[in-house]
């Protein structure tokens, strides 16, 4: 009975042992994480991660802003001053994001967390990685991966009709691996020498819903009798913050069928 006890005793110490080293191991793993994302970034490197950044809220139906909550542990050896924040996306580009509240630098206590509120629209990384990336004053900082919701649109057809030069006609899809509804605001044509459009006259009228796996022909009202033969673009805006464009080599009288492009948000 004593060996067993022996044992016993033996096995909860060496389970503690290996409990605290596994907790030695992912703060030495996520502190280097966050050190790789700062060197691959080109950011300084901090000299002490002590910011933890606990949530990141996405609204799919407003693509333009997000939330950010971070909070200062109360281990944390001083009060950290947070000086930026950005998003790294799978693009390889960092956007600082400009617009903040509250505003920065901003000066968290021991204990203390805070949710800002970030004007940055994420609707073109859509479906997609984004790391967040929390610069403070003295070394401390932090990174945060989320994934985006899947949101956008698809042209299905897109013609100027040789009968006439007087309208187009758009077909977009909401897909059904879409995350949400959207509600079409704005159909406008860019051409190639910088002149734009705001389409008018739609049939059927505007804003229109587009609901999950439906889709809609638009029929737009537009002279374009005068830009034969010329590069155009069609954008397509959405009132949740997304902008999607559609575009064709040239406008000549016989039918053309418009190429999709990526999903890109509302600025």
């Amino acid at each position: 009975m004593k060996i067993s006890r022996n044992l016993n005793a033996i096995s909860k110490i060496l389970f503690i042992l290996l409990l605290l080293l596994a907790m030695i191991i992912g703060s030495i793993f996520s502190y280097l994480l966050v050190i790789g994302y700062y060197i691959n970034l080109g950011i300084e490197v901090p000299e002490n991660t002590t910011l933890s950044v606990t949530d990141v809220a996405l609204d799919i139906q407003n693509a333009e802003t997000f939330n950010i909550t971070i909070l200062n542990p109360t281990y944390s050896p001083t009060e950290a001053k947070i000086t930026e924040i950005s998003v790294a996306t799978q693009d390889n580009k960092v956007h600082k994001i400009l617009n903040v509240d509250p505003q920065r630098p901003y000066e968290l206590d021991k204990g203390q967390e805070e949710t800002f509120n970030c004007d940055w629209n994420w609707g073109d990384y859509a479906g997609e990685i984004l790391k967040v990336i929390i610069i403070a004053e003295d070394g401390s900082g932090a990174v945060y991966e989320i994934e985006t919701a899947l949101v956008g649109l698809e042209v299905t057809s897109a013609f100027f009709m040789t009968s006439g030069t007087q309208h187009f006609n758009v077909t977009i899809k909401n897909p059904e691996g879409s995350a949400s509804d959207l509600n079409v605001t704005k159909i406008t044509v860019s051409m190639e020498n910088g002149t734009d459009f705001d389409i008018r006259e739609i049939t059927p009228s505007i804003p229109k819903l587009l609901l999950i796996d439906t889709s809609t022909t638009f029929v737009c009202s537009w002279n374009w009798t005068y830009y034969r033969g010329m590069n155009a673009t069609i954008n397509v805006y959405t009132s949740q913050g997304y902008e999607f464009h559609l575009t064709e080599t040239r406008l000549n009288q016989r039918n053309y069928r418009l190429q999709t492009l990526p999903l890109i948000p509302l600025l």
